[in-house]
């Protein structure tokens, strides 16, 4: 039988692999775009949307951070979409870029699971007996 904690250390180690996967995919996506349309001008850019630009560019670069470094990827992502936020003056939820930052919600989450160390077998496990090849 598996116990709770070693069910959650496997679920965090899928969602660790699931927020690389999917977070590779957003930027993927995101450099599709850039290499198509080619980069804005931020000469020619307002203040704001200079600010705009630079959350956005938080949240991706979060994603790829997170492929090293879950929580100050995870953390950059999710900041990077709460100051996009409080720039629009809209509900975070209500924006249309929620994806990049619940990628980077789920690398915080997989790295706090995975801070610990990974919980033992247990006893009855075929794993867990001596002699067992």
């Amino acid at each position: 039988m598996t116990t709770f904690a070693r069910l959650t250390w496997q679920a965090a180690v899928a969602g660790r692999w699931t927020a690389r996967i999917l977070g590779t995919l957003m930027v993927l996506f995101l450099l599709a775009f850039v290499f198509g349309e080619g980069l804005p001008s931020l000469a020619r850019m307002t203040a704001r949307e200079q600010f705009y630009a630079l959350c956005l560019g938080g949240m991706f670069l979060g994603l790829i951070v997170a492929w090293f470094w879950e929580r100050w990827g995870g953390l950059l992502s999710v900041l990077g979409w709460g100051l996009l936020g409080v720039i629009a003056k809209l509900p975070v939820w209500l924006l249309p870029f929620s994806i990049p930052p619940a990628i980077g919600l789920l690398h915080l989450l997989c790295w706090w699971r995975l801070r610990s160390q990974p919980a033992a077998p247990a006893p009855g496990n075929a794993a867990g007996r001596a002699g067992f090849s």
